[in-house]
């Protein structure tokens, strides 16, 4: 399950529900780096650095671990695997400028760096140890290094995405319509009974929407009709407890802010017709 983390992440809850997505995104590393799937395509190559990513910025953003591993020479096997294939002089029909031998030399230092910081984050959880890397410097999608970062051909800035961070966003989005629907009313009213798992849905989601500057896929007033569900339900678990709601203390507020923030989101990234 890993230690706790800052804010919305300190229970067992919490952290249970957040292994679900950990370990989705540990299957899709070893989906991606089997051999039946390994090859030299853009799509394979963007995918595996995707990965990555993320990793890094959740574990920016909750400073809890997100892959699980007994074994480091792990990471060391995926990058040996990896550069295999960047290196190769090898040209698709697909996405550039991954698909230029130019490009991967010129980004390779990149790319090195971001493994390097994987193994680091991989190994503090595995030896329980300090990071010894300032979290800042992760190569997320927001930091001005990241390989995510290109321009079109009017010179403006954006980042790209890939398959698994739109699917990534859906699941989320399922879960928290799942937690928050009236068939799990009664489970959620069972104390600790579900009731982190759609607010770290909400949080993680806000997390990869800013970072990728992209629409959670709901309506901003769907997103503020969630927080008042959610804080409905949350009052009338603490009092059916017997138990006061601090709605000044700092895990009340880290709620309150996620909600706020995807719903901010949704309004500067309103969903297309086709998330309807």
């Amino acid at each position: 399950m890993g230690r706790w983390g800052k804010g919305i992440y300190q229970s067992d809850g919490a952290l249970d529900y957040f292994s679900l997505i950990s370990d989705r995104i540990e299957r899709e590393f070893a989906f991606q780096f089997s051999p039946e799937r390994v090859t030299a395509e853009h799509w394979w190559v963007i995918r595996v650095i995707k990965l990555i990513e993320v990793v890094l910025l959740l574990h920016q953003h909750g400073v809890i671990n997100v892959l699980y591993f007994d074994n480091l020479e792990t990471v060391k096997r995926w990058q040996k695997t990896f550069f295999a294939v960047w290196d190769f002089d090898w040209k698709s029909t697909g996405n550039p400028p991954f698909d230029q031998i130019s490009f991967r030399i010129e980004k390779r230092p990149i790319v090195e760096r971001m493994f390097s910081q994987l193994e680091i984050v991989v190994e503090s959880w595995v030896k329980l140890s300090p990071l010894e890397i300032d979290l800042q410097t992760l190569l997320t999608p927001t930091s001005k290094d990241s390989i995510s970062r290109s321009k079109t051909d009017e010179n403006l800035e954006y980042v790209f995405l890939d398959r698994f961070i739109f699917e990534l966003i859906e699941q989320l989005v399922k879960d928290i319509i799942y937690w928050l629907s009236p068939e799990k009313r009664a489970e959620l009213h069972s104390f600790f009974g579900g009731l982190d798992d759609p607010v770290v849905a909400v949080d993680v989601l806000g997390c990869l929407c800013e970072a990728y500057q992209t629409t959670p896929g709901m309506k901003a007033k769907v997103i503020h009709a969630w927080k008042d569900s959610y804080i409905q339900i949350m009052k009338e678990v603490y009092e059916e407890s017997k138990l006061e709601l601090d709605e000044t203390g700092e895990r009340f507020k880290s709620i309150v802010a996620a909600f706020d923030k995807l719903e901010m989101l949704a309004n500067k990234y309103p969903p297309e017709d086709w998330w309807e």
